[in-house]
């Protein structure tokens, strides 16, 4: 995958870099509308399926998160060691919110080189023909950096947040 091809599709997406500072310590990303842009990437099938952001912790810090997403209304994001679902409009049982995304937010943590990565929204529980909205649960993750091992990992999480170490 040739990231020149996805640099402006990410940059259109979410606006390029954005830099974490002490008055700055939150980063909403991907947002509603790189959900939207990177479905529509997948949909028209026409360039890499995937789309990211650096995160900018210090200018020494870069943090780089890949969002990709599938025909068929899943997605995740990509970071060091671990691959979360964090988009979900194909009901197979359960969908994130109304529009699919979770609310990924990215918070610094002066203990950690990188920042911690809270998730947030509403899992859709449906009848087994997906007809009928069974019951909303609020769901949330927390994910830390680990300095020894150099990755992610999950402090917390919701069963219906599905996460895979990707080291």
């Amino acid at each position: 995958m040739k990231t020149s091809a996805l640099l402006p599709l990410a940059i259109l997406i979410s606006g390029g870099c954005s830099t974490i500072t002490e008055k700055d310590t939150l980063v909403i990303w991907p947002s509603k509308s790189a959900f939207k842009a990177a479905q529509a990437v997948a949909d028209a099938d026409v360039l890499p399926d995937t789309v990211y952001r650096i995160i900018d912790i210090e200018k020494s810090r870069p943090l780089k998160v890949t969002l990709g997403t599938t025909t068929k209304g899943n997605g995740v994001i990509s970071i060091p060691g671990l691959t979360i679902h964090v988009y979900d409009q194909h009901n197979d049982g359960i969908i994130f919110d109304d529009d699919g995304g979770l609310t990924c937010e990215w918070r610094s943590d002066a203990s950690a080189r990188y920042p911690i990565l809270l998730i947030s929204g509403v899992a859709i529980h449906y009848d087994e023909k997906g007809n009928n909205i069974i019951q909303r649960n609020k769901v949330s993750a927390v994910f830390r950096y680990s300095e020894v091992k150099k990755f992610y990992y999950a402090e917390s999480c919701s069963a219906e947040i599905d996460y895979w170490s990707s080291k």
